[in-house]
């Protein structure tokens, strides 16, 4: 039901009965939701905490709506490094004759859930959600051409998470995961339980599942708690030249690797 819910909204209006998932606001409010400002976003998203958040889990859907039920945001709950982020699946004024449709496809989603990392639909959900410039109804067309570079890191099992400027030193990052450096200094490189992070461009790139806890690791200090609403983890995809850089830096994870295996400065496990 978790991953339906993230392509089929044809019963959405079902919910408009279920007073437990209904939560009644002003219009403005609704369409904070998803505004481009993002401190109307974060107000938006702590209705959602004092409402609900108890209750809320990974992929329920959520109707924010005015009194007279004529402004209807209907959301998923996605949870992104701990916190509610609501992410709106369907959005219709009657007022004005406004409509917005951001669902995704079936096709995405049975593609993305043969994926090992994915075989939990919670994963699935902040995955495709933090992705939604891509894989979303209301994408940009052109952006689709993405993918291929993002299939390209997720079959060999690996991540890029854009962290640049959000934290102190890369050091501080990796001692706080357990990870060691080992690239004589220059904490570039570092390794734990045999997988290797590495930090190139002040960006974090790794196993996939490494990337995701450290991306969330910044962005639950404090001061960049922007992180958890803006989508960061997928952006560095999401452009011509920042899909060029990865694609480059891949090349140099593969070789770094490599040469460390090479010079038995660790040795490569695999996790269980």
């Amino acid at each position: 039901m978790i991953l339906e819910n993230l392509y089929d909204i044809s019963s959405l209006s079902e919910i408009d009965n279920d007073s437990k998932s209904v939560i009644i606001t002003d219009e403005q409010t609704i369409k904070s939701i998803f505004s481009s400002d993002l401190n109307d976003r974060m107000i938006a998203n702590q209705i959602f905490r004092n409402e609900m958040d108890k209750t809320l889990k990974t992929g329920d859907v959520v109707l924010v709506t005015n009194e007279d039920f004529t402004v209807k945001a209907y959301c998923l709950v996605t949870i992104v490094c701990g916190q509610i982020v609501p992410y709106l699946l369907y959005f219709i004024d009657y007022n004005e004759g406004k409509e917005i449709t951001r669902n995704f496809t079936k096709g995405d989603i049975d593609i993305l859930s043969q994926y090992p990392i994915f075989a939990e639909d919670e994963q699935l959900v902040f995955f495709i959600t933090q992705l939604n410039k891509v894989f979303s109804a209301d994408a940009p067309s052109d952006n689709r051409k993405y993918f291929q570079t993002i299939k390209t890191y997720l079959d060999k099992g690996l991540w890029a998470g854009n962290i640049d400027s959000f934290y102190g030193s890369t050091k501080e990052i990796a001692d706080k995961l357990g990870y060691r450096s080992i690239d004589e200094g220059a904490n570039v490189l570092f390794e734990k339980d045999g997988q290797i992070l590495a930090f190139y461009g002040y960006n974090i790139y790794g196993n996939y599942e490494d990337v995701r806890k450290a991306y969330c690791e910044v962005a639950m200090m404090k001061e960049n708690e922007s992180l958890i609403y803006n989508s960061f983890f997928g952006n560095l995809f999401l452009t011509d030249a920042g899909s060029g850089i990865v694609n480059r830096n891949l090349l140099k994870y593969e070789e770094d690797v490599n040469n460390l295996l090479r010079q038995n400065l660790f040795r490569k496990q695999k996790k269980k």
